[in-house]
């Protein structure tokens, strides 16, 4: 997380809390395209104005694989303008949502079907609520065409050789590791976590 001020920086100026805000960042080194993870970058720790909170950076580089933003490796989103009360709106939107889940698994037999979808409508509306006032940039690649300023600097070959060195090799251990967790391999859209939820030992 990078601290961004928009109030007044003269010398005489009075600092204004509330004009802090921030750049959520992340830098990924994985061979393949993590889809989920510009849409999980959120504000963690920023205090947000329910009536009109600051903007917002968030910042993904994805260095180890190339570009899926066709045709260049970088996507860009800026946010709409809307009302002053349309965050409050949204805020309201997710805690409802929540508490109805809650509610759902607190009860005697929660149904299963019926936590599924509040789950994904919890989910649908954190995302709306973060994407509002936020700007996105998401960066594919590590090449001298993404970064400029690797050619600026003269320092294409040596920063190749860092990423190369600092990326982790595959070990005989990582794959004994996958063969005991099987069940990843169906993917995150199976649920093949789902039942440690309910999972209970017995006295």
């Amino acid at each position: 997380m990078i601290v961004s001020y928009t109030g007044d920086i003269a010398e005489d100026a009075i600092f204004d809390p509330a004009a802090l805000s921030a750049v959520v960042a992340q830098i990924k080194l994985k061979a393949t395209a993590d889809m989920d993870a510009r849409d999980v970058l959120r504000p963690v720790g920023i205090l947000r104005d329910l009536n009109q909170p600051l903007p917002y950076l968030a910042l993904l580089m994805e260095l180890g694989n190339e570009s899926r933003h066709q045709p260049t490796s970088t996507k860009c989103t800026v946010p709409q303008v809307c009302s002053n009360n349309t965050f409050q709106t949204l805020t309201d939107n997710w805690i409802a949502a929540a508490k109805q889940l809650r509610q759902q698994q607190d009860s005697e037999k929660p149904d299963k079907k019926t936590v599924e979808v509040l789950k994904k409508k919890v989910k649908e509306n954190r995302q709306a609520m973060d994407s509002y006032n936020r700007y996105s940039i998401s960066v594919c690649s590590a090449s001298s065409g993404v970064y400029g300023i690797l050619t600026k600097a003269g320092i294409v070959e040596q920063f190749k050789t860092l990423l190369s060195v600092t990326m982790p090799s595959s070990t005989e251990e990582d794959h004994l590791i996958e063969h005991m967790r099987p069940l990843e391999h169906l993917g995150k859209t199976s649920a093949y976590t789902e039942w440690m939820s309910e999972y209970v030992v017995q006295d």
